[in-house]
Protein backbone atom coordinates (compact mmCIF):
# COMPACT_ATOMS: atom_id res chain seq x y z
CA UNK A 1 0.00 0.00 0.00
CA UNK A 2 1.26 3.50 -0.74
CA UNK A 3 2.53 5.76 1.91
CA UNK A 4 0.32 8.60 2.64
CA UNK A 5 1.68 12.36 2.99
CA UNK A 6 -1.44 13.86 3.17
CA UNK A 7 -0.80 14.25 7.40
CA UNK A 8 2.57 15.61 6.73
CA UNK A 9 1.50 18.08 4.01
CA UNK A 10 -1.29 19.29 6.60
CA UNK A 11 1.29 20.09 9.36
CA UNK A 12 4.72 21.16 7.68
CA UNK A 13 3.64 23.18 4.52
CA UNK A 14 2.03 26.61 4.80
CA UNK A 15 -1.68 27.17 4.74
CA UNK A 16 -0.96 28.93 1.23
CA UNK A 17 1.18 26.15 -0.03
CA UNK A 18 -1.34 23.70 0.93
CA UNK A 19 -4.04 25.97 -0.26
CA UNK A 20 -2.11 26.48 -3.86
CA UNK A 21 -1.47 22.76 -4.10
CA UNK A 22 -5.04 21.34 -3.26
CA UNK A 23 -5.87 24.06 -6.38
CA UNK A 24 -3.41 22.65 -8.48
CA UNK A 25 -4.67 19.15 -8.11
CA UNK A 26 -7.89 20.47 -8.95
CA UNK A 27 -7.08 22.93 -11.67
CA UNK A 28 -5.09 19.87 -13.64
CA UNK A 29 -8.07 17.46 -12.97
CA UNK A 30 -10.40 20.09 -15.04
CA UNK A 31 -8.03 20.53 -17.90
CA UNK A 32 -8.00 17.08 -17.77
CA UNK A 33 -4.33 16.69 -16.37
CA UNK A 34 -2.55 14.70 -13.48
CA UNK A 35 -0.16 17.50 -11.16
CA UNK A 36 2.28 16.12 -8.90
CA UNK A 37 4.92 17.75 -6.28
CA UNK A 38 7.96 16.71 -7.12
CA UNK A 39 12.06 17.11 -5.85
CA UNK A 40 13.14 18.65 -3.42
CA UNK A 41 9.95 20.03 -2.24
CA UNK A 42 8.72 16.54 -1.25
CA UNK A 43 12.45 15.51 0.18
CA UNK A 44 11.82 18.40 2.38
CA UNK A 45 8.41 17.68 3.81
CA UNK A 46 9.89 14.54 4.60
CA UNK A 47 13.00 15.82 6.60
CA UNK A 48 10.64 18.52 7.84
CA UNK A 49 12.50 21.27 6.98
CA UNK A 50 11.33 24.32 5.41
CA UNK A 51 10.51 24.40 1.99
CA UNK A 52 10.14 28.23 0.20
CA UNK A 53 9.22 26.73 -3.29
CA UNK A 54 7.14 24.17 -4.91
CA UNK A 55 8.03 22.49 -8.43
CA UNK A 56 5.12 20.67 -10.08
CA UNK A 57 5.01 18.21 -12.68
CA UNK A 58 2.20 17.55 -15.03
CA UNK A 59 1.44 14.64 -17.25
CA UNK A 60 0.33 17.33 -19.49
CA UNK A 61 1.09 21.18 -20.40
CA UNK A 62 3.01 22.54 -18.24
CA UNK A 63 2.47 26.01 -18.76
CA UNK A 64 -1.36 25.67 -19.71
CA UNK A 65 -1.45 24.49 -16.05
CA UNK A 66 0.71 27.23 -14.47
CA UNK A 67 -1.48 29.97 -16.94
CA UNK A 68 -4.48 28.52 -15.98
CA UNK A 69 -3.57 28.24 -11.80
CA UNK A 70 -2.92 31.82 -11.83
CA UNK A 71 -5.80 33.08 -13.19
CA UNK A 72 -7.77 31.02 -10.10
CA UNK A 73 -5.66 32.27 -7.19
CA UNK A 74 -5.33 35.76 -8.91
CA UNK A 75 -1.64 35.26 -9.07
CA UNK A 76 0.56 36.01 -12.36
CA UNK A 77 3.14 33.62 -14.58
CA UNK A 78 6.57 35.54 -14.73
CA UNK A 79 8.41 33.03 -17.34
CA UNK A 80 7.71 30.87 -19.91
CA UNK A 81 10.37 28.22 -21.42
CA UNK A 82 10.65 25.90 -24.62
CA UNK A 83 11.42 23.10 -22.45
CA UNK A 84 7.27 23.22 -21.30
CA UNK A 85 8.23 25.17 -18.10
CA UNK A 86 6.41 28.29 -16.52
CA UNK A 87 6.63 29.77 -13.33
CA UNK A 88 3.54 30.69 -11.58
CA UNK A 89 3.90 33.32 -8.31
CA UNK A 90 0.81 33.87 -6.21
CA UNK A 91 2.73 36.80 -3.61
CA UNK A 92 5.56 35.68 -1.82
CA UNK A 93 5.26 31.80 -3.32
CA UNK A 94 7.16 30.89 -6.48
CA UNK A 95 5.67 27.07 -8.02
CA UNK A 96 7.54 26.20 -10.68
CA UNK A 97 5.29 23.94 -13.34
CA UNK A 98 6.60 21.72 -15.78
CA UNK A 99 5.52 19.49 -18.55
CA UNK A 100 6.78 15.76 -17.03
CA UNK A 101 9.80 14.91 -19.85
CA UNK A 102 12.54 12.58 -20.88
CA UNK A 103 15.53 13.08 -21.28
CA UNK A 104 18.63 11.53 -23.27
CA UNK A 105 22.48 12.12 -23.06
CA UNK A 106 23.99 12.00 -26.34
CA UNK A 107 27.51 12.53 -24.95
CA UNK A 108 28.97 12.52 -21.54
CA UNK A 109 28.50 16.26 -20.17
CA UNK A 110 25.86 17.33 -23.11
CA UNK A 111 22.78 19.54 -22.61
CA UNK A 112 20.30 16.80 -22.78
CA UNK A 113 17.54 16.17 -25.61
CA UNK A 114 14.04 16.79 -24.05
CA UNK A 115 10.70 15.00 -25.18
CA UNK A 116 7.81 15.39 -23.68
CA UNK A 117 7.17 12.23 -21.10
CA UNK A 118 5.33 10.29 -18.20
CA UNK A 119 6.07 11.00 -14.74
CA UNK A 120 8.29 7.30 -14.94
CA UNK A 121 10.43 9.32 -17.06
CA UNK A 122 10.73 12.65 -15.09
CA UNK A 123 11.65 10.85 -11.99
CA UNK A 124 14.36 8.72 -13.74
CA UNK A 125 16.02 12.02 -15.27
CA UNK A 126 16.79 13.23 -11.45
CA UNK A 127 19.68 13.31 -9.73
CA UNK A 128 19.79 11.25 -6.33
CA UNK A 129 17.09 9.15 -5.27
CA UNK A 130 15.93 11.42 -2.55
CA UNK A 131 14.85 13.87 -5.32
CA UNK A 132 13.25 11.45 -7.39
CA UNK A 133 9.70 10.98 -5.47
CA UNK A 134 6.78 13.33 -6.06
CA UNK A 135 3.46 13.29 -4.49
CA UNK A 136 -0.07 13.29 -5.90
CA UNK A 137 -2.52 15.86 -5.79
CA UNK A 138 -5.69 14.73 -7.67
CA UNK A 139 -8.40 14.79 -5.52
CA UNK A 140 -8.77 10.86 -5.94
CA UNK A 141 -4.89 10.31 -4.40
CA UNK A 142 -4.36 13.26 -2.49
CA UNK A 143 -0.95 12.71 -0.39
CA UNK A 144 0.23 9.84 -2.18
CA UNK A 145 3.76 9.02 -2.20
CA UNK A 146 5.43 7.80 -5.19
CA UNK A 147 8.89 6.44 -4.87
CA UNK A 148 9.73 3.87 -7.47
CA UNK A 149 13.44 4.14 -7.04
CA UNK A 150 13.09 3.80 -2.53
CA UNK A 151 14.40 7.64 -1.84
CA UNK A 152 12.55 7.81 1.43
CA UNK A 153 14.45 4.76 2.58
CA UNK A 154 17.93 6.71 1.30
CA UNK A 155 16.24 9.67 3.43
CA UNK A 156 15.74 7.66 6.80
CA UNK A 157 19.08 6.48 5.91
CA UNK A 158 20.94 10.03 5.19
CA UNK A 159 22.59 9.51 2.38
CA UNK A 160 22.80 10.63 -1.55
CA UNK A 161 21.86 7.48 -3.69
CA UNK A 162 22.17 8.14 -8.02
CA UNK A 163 19.67 6.39 -9.47
CA UNK A 164 21.82 4.97 -12.71
CA UNK A 165 25.65 4.56 -12.99
CA UNK A 166 26.18 6.58 -15.34
CA UNK A 167 24.49 9.10 -14.04
CA UNK A 168 27.59 11.68 -13.14
CA UNK A 169 28.94 11.18 -16.88
CA UNK A 170 25.57 12.55 -17.93
CA UNK A 171 25.83 15.38 -15.55
CA UNK A 172 29.02 16.17 -14.47
CA UNK A 173 28.07 18.82 -12.28
CA UNK A 174 25.85 16.57 -10.44
CA UNK A 175 29.20 15.90 -8.47
CA UNK A 176 29.05 19.16 -6.82
CA UNK A 177 25.71 19.06 -6.22
CA UNK A 178 25.80 16.02 -4.62
CA UNK A 179 28.26 17.55 -2.08
CA UNK A 180 26.47 20.55 -1.72
CA UNK A 181 23.36 18.59 -0.58
CA UNK A 182 25.34 16.22 1.63
CA UNK A 183 26.37 19.16 3.42
CA UNK A 184 23.45 20.93 4.10
CA UNK A 185 21.19 17.92 5.09
CA UNK A 186 23.67 16.16 6.76
CA UNK A 187 23.79 13.04 4.57
CA UNK A 188 26.23 10.58 3.51
CA UNK A 189 27.18 9.12 -0.04
CA UNK A 190 26.05 6.44 -0.99
CA UNK A 191 29.31 3.93 -1.20
CA UNK A 192 28.62 2.95 -4.65
CA UNK A 193 27.56 6.64 -5.50
CA UNK A 194 30.93 7.64 -4.00
CA UNK A 195 32.98 5.03 -5.93
CA UNK A 196 31.48 6.87 -9.11
CA UNK A 197 31.76 10.10 -8.07
CA UNK A 198 35.99 9.43 -7.39
CA UNK A 199 35.57 7.76 -11.22
CA UNK A 200 33.89 10.16 -12.98
CA UNK A 201 35.16 13.05 -11.72
CA UNK A 202 37.43 13.68 -14.67
CA UNK A 203 34.02 14.00 -16.67
CA UNK A 204 33.44 17.80 -15.02
CA UNK A 205 36.44 19.02 -17.53
CA UNK A 206 34.25 18.34 -20.27
CA UNK A 207 31.06 20.58 -18.78
CA UNK A 208 31.75 24.14 -20.26
CA UNK A 209 33.37 26.57 -17.28
CA UNK A 210 30.12 28.62 -16.94
CA UNK A 211 28.15 25.38 -16.01
CA UNK A 212 31.08 24.40 -13.39
CA UNK A 213 31.16 28.05 -12.38
CA UNK A 214 27.09 28.22 -11.88
CA UNK A 215 27.25 24.77 -9.86
CA UNK A 216 30.06 26.22 -7.68
CA UNK A 217 28.76 29.45 -7.09
CA UNK A 218 25.47 27.67 -5.79
CA UNK A 219 27.97 25.93 -3.39
CA UNK A 220 29.13 28.98 -2.75
CA UNK A 221 25.83 30.47 -1.45
CA UNK A 222 25.60 27.82 0.75
CA UNK A 223 25.33 28.89 5.30
CA UNK A 224 28.99 26.88 5.12
CA UNK A 225 30.80 26.34 1.92
CA UNK A 226 34.04 24.93 2.74
CA UNK A 227 32.51 22.33 4.01
CA UNK A 228 31.69 20.98 0.65
CA UNK A 229 34.99 22.16 -0.78
CA UNK A 230 36.70 20.21 1.30
CA UNK A 231 34.88 17.26 0.64
CA UNK A 232 35.32 17.97 -2.78
CA UNK A 233 39.22 18.02 -2.47
CA UNK A 234 39.41 15.02 -0.23
CA UNK A 235 37.08 12.92 -2.93
CA UNK A 236 39.70 14.56 -5.90
CA UNK A 237 36.98 16.76 -7.33
CA UNK A 238 38.01 20.07 -6.66
CA UNK A 239 40.79 19.98 -9.28
CA UNK A 240 38.39 19.20 -12.24
CA UNK A 241 36.54 22.48 -11.49
CA UNK A 242 39.26 24.06 -12.01
CA UNK A 243 43.11 22.82 -11.57
CA UNK A 244 43.98 26.16 -9.32
CA UNK A 245 41.58 25.80 -6.92
CA UNK A 246 42.22 23.68 -3.85
CA UNK A 247 40.71 23.48 -0.24
CA UNK A 248 42.12 22.96 3.03
CA UNK A 249 41.76 23.77 7.00
CA UNK A 250 43.87 27.56 6.27
CA UNK A 251 40.27 28.33 3.42
CA UNK A 252 37.95 26.81 5.97
CA UNK A 253 39.40 29.40 9.24
CA UNK A 254 39.33 32.43 6.54
CA UNK A 255 35.94 31.49 5.31
CA UNK A 256 34.64 31.27 9.10
CA UNK A 257 36.39 34.39 9.66
CA UNK A 258 34.49 35.88 7.03
CA UNK A 259 31.39 35.34 8.66
CA UNK A 260 32.65 36.75 11.99
CA UNK A 261 33.45 39.85 9.77
CA UNK A 262 29.99 40.72 8.76
CA UNK A 263 29.88 44.23 10.10
CA UNK A 264 32.76 44.77 7.62
CA UNK A 265 31.27 43.44 4.44
CA UNK A 266 28.25 40.49 3.76
CA UNK A 267 29.69 36.97 3.20
CA UNK A 268 28.84 36.84 -0.40
CA UNK A 269 29.91 34.01 -3.34
CA UNK A 270 32.07 36.82 -4.90
CA UNK A 271 34.01 37.13 -1.52
CA UNK A 272 34.36 33.63 -0.77
CA UNK A 273 35.61 32.97 -4.71
CA UNK A 274 38.69 35.84 -3.61
CA UNK A 275 39.65 33.76 -0.51
CA UNK A 276 39.27 30.59 -3.08
CA UNK A 277 41.98 32.34 -5.34
CA UNK A 278 43.93 34.06 -2.45
CA UNK A 279 47.27 31.78 -3.00
CA UNK A 280 46.99 31.43 -7.11
CA UNK A 281 49.21 33.07 -9.16
CA UNK A 282 48.18 36.12 -11.08
CA UNK A 283 47.79 33.72 -14.29
CA UNK A 284 46.05 31.49 -12.05
CA UNK A 285 43.32 33.85 -11.62
CA UNK A 286 43.15 34.62 -15.35
CA UNK A 287 42.62 31.64 -16.29
CA UNK A 288 39.48 31.10 -13.59
CA UNK A 289 38.24 34.43 -15.59
CA UNK A 290 38.64 33.19 -18.56
CA UNK A 291 37.73 30.00 -18.07
CA UNK A 292 34.57 30.11 -16.23
CA UNK A 293 33.55 33.81 -18.16
CA UNK A 294 32.93 34.90 -15.12
CA UNK A 295 30.74 38.26 -14.49
CA UNK A 296 32.03 41.72 -14.86
CA UNK A 297 32.30 42.71 -11.47
CA UNK A 298 33.59 38.86 -10.37
CA UNK A 299 36.51 39.04 -12.43
CA UNK A 300 36.79 42.90 -11.44
CA UNK A 301 37.24 41.32 -7.86
CA UNK A 302 40.13 38.65 -8.98
CA UNK A 303 42.03 41.33 -10.83
CA UNK A 304 42.13 43.38 -8.45
CA UNK A 305 42.99 40.67 -5.75
CA UNK A 306 46.39 40.37 -7.82
CA UNK A 307 46.91 44.51 -8.02
CA UNK A 308 45.65 44.35 -3.75
CA UNK A 309 48.52 41.78 -3.05
CA UNK A 310 51.85 43.59 -4.94
CA UNK A 311 50.74 46.67 -2.65
CA UNK A 312 50.97 44.88 0.31
CA UNK A 313 54.92 46.29 1.02
CA UNK A 314 53.62 49.46 0.22
CA UNK A 315 50.59 49.01 2.74
CA UNK A 316 52.53 47.52 5.74
CA UNK A 317 54.96 50.26 5.68
CA UNK A 318 55.92 52.12 8.90
CA UNK A 319 54.36 55.83 9.72
CA UNK A 320 51.59 55.27 7.09
CA UNK A 321 49.22 57.96 7.04
CA UNK A 322 44.95 56.74 7.08
CA UNK A 323 45.27 59.26 3.57
CA UNK A 324 47.84 57.67 2.19
CA UNK A 325 46.34 54.19 2.99
CA UNK A 326 42.64 55.45 0.73
CA UNK A 327 45.08 56.87 -2.13
CA UNK A 328 46.29 53.05 -2.30
CA UNK A 329 43.46 51.62 -2.47
CA UNK A 330 40.75 53.81 -3.53
CA UNK A 331 38.71 52.49 -6.57
CA UNK A 332 39.75 48.68 -6.24
CA UNK A 333 37.06 45.68 -5.95
CA UNK A 334 35.47 45.75 -2.05
CA UNK A 335 35.11 42.49 -1.60
CA UNK A 336 38.99 42.08 -2.85
CA UNK A 337 39.89 44.09 0.11
CA UNK A 338 37.91 42.54 2.62
CA UNK A 339 39.21 39.17 1.70
CA UNK A 340 42.62 40.53 1.69
CA UNK A 341 42.11 41.86 4.69
CA UNK A 342 40.66 38.34 6.40
CA UNK A 343 43.84 36.39 4.78
CA UNK A 344 46.78 38.65 5.29
CA UNK A 345 49.65 37.07 7.37
CA UNK A 346 50.78 40.70 8.72
CA UNK A 347 48.35 41.78 11.74
CA UNK A 348 49.35 45.33 10.82
CA UNK A 349 48.27 45.34 7.18
CA UNK A 350 45.06 43.10 7.93
CA UNK A 351 44.21 46.10 10.28
CA UNK A 352 44.96 49.00 7.78
CA UNK A 353 42.43 46.84 5.49
CA UNK A 354 39.85 46.43 7.98
CA UNK A 355 40.13 50.17 8.67
CA UNK A 356 39.67 51.22 5.32
CA UNK A 357 36.28 49.11 5.23
CA UNK A 358 34.62 50.13 7.89
CA UNK A 359 35.71 53.58 8.26
CA UNK A 360 38.07 55.39 5.98
CA UNK A 361 36.59 54.88 2.58
CA UNK A 362 33.42 56.07 3.96
CA UNK A 363 34.66 59.71 5.42
CA UNK A 364 34.18 62.62 3.67
CA UNK A 365 34.79 66.43 4.52
CA UNK A 366 32.16 67.82 6.46
CA UNK A 367 31.79 70.94 4.22
CA UNK A 368 30.01 70.57 0.63
CA UNK A 369 30.95 72.56 -2.38
CA UNK A 370 27.53 75.15 -1.61
CA UNK A 371 30.06 75.44 1.74
CA UNK A 372 33.24 76.40 0.18
CA UNK A 373 31.38 78.82 -2.55
CA UNK A 374 30.03 80.91 0.49
CA UNK A 375 33.52 80.71 2.04
CA UNK A 376 34.63 82.61 -1.07
CA UNK A 377 36.56 79.75 -2.87
CA UNK A 378 35.81 79.83 -5.99
CA UNK A 379 33.93 77.67 -8.38
CA UNK A 380 35.74 75.25 -10.55
CA UNK A 381 38.79 73.02 -10.06
CA UNK A 382 39.79 74.49 -6.69
CA UNK A 383 36.33 73.25 -5.17
CA UNK A 384 37.29 69.94 -6.23
CA UNK A 385 40.28 70.29 -4.95
CA UNK A 386 39.71 71.61 -1.72
CA UNK A 387 37.11 69.08 -1.02
CA UNK A 388 39.80 66.07 -1.29
CA UNK A 389 42.63 68.52 0.76
CA UNK A 390 39.83 68.74 3.49
CA UNK A 391 38.98 64.76 3.27
CA UNK A 392 42.98 64.02 3.71
CA UNK A 393 42.93 66.66 6.37
CA UNK A 394 39.75 64.55 8.28
CA UNK A 395 41.43 61.49 7.51
CA UNK A 396 44.85 62.52 9.05
CA UNK A 397 42.91 63.85 12.54
CA UNK A 398 43.98 67.39 11.07
CA UNK A 399 40.63 68.35 11.23
CA UNK A 400 37.63 66.36 12.88
CA UNK A 401 34.60 69.01 13.39
CA UNK A 402 33.17 71.29 11.01
CA UNK A 403 34.70 74.57 12.42
CA UNK A 404 38.26 73.25 11.89
CA UNK A 405 37.67 72.68 8.41
CA UNK A 406 36.25 76.05 7.89
CA UNK A 407 39.51 77.49 9.96
CA UNK A 408 41.45 75.47 7.32
CA UNK A 409 39.61 77.22 4.35
CA UNK A 410 39.60 80.66 5.20
CA UNK A 411 43.10 79.98 6.60
CA UNK A 412 44.04 78.42 2.92
CA UNK A 413 42.29 81.18 1.12
CA UNK A 414 44.82 83.91 2.87
CA UNK A 415 47.59 81.63 1.91
CA UNK A 416 46.59 81.38 -1.61
CA UNK A 417 47.33 77.65 -1.21
CA UNK A 418 46.46 74.34 0.35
Amino acid sequence: MALSLASLLQERLSPQALDVLQRAGQVAAQLGYRAYLVGGAVRDVLLGVPTLDLDLTVEGDGPRLADALARALGGRVSAHSQFGTAQARMGALVVDVATARRERYLKPGALPTVAAGTLADDLFRRDFTVNAMAVALSADRWGELIDPYDGNQDRESRQLRVLHGKSFQDDPTRMLRALRYGCRLGFSLEPGTESLLKHDAVFLEVVSGTRRWKELQRLLEEAEPEAALIWAQELGLLTHVHHALAADEWLASVFARARRATETLPVSPTLYLCLLAFRTSCAERSGLISDFQLPAAKARALQHLGRLQKLFPQLAADHLRPSQIVMLLEGLSPQAIHACSLAAEAVTLGERLHLYLERWRQMKPHLTGSDLISLGVPKGPTIRKYLGDLRTARLDGVSISKQQEILLVRRWLTQGDT
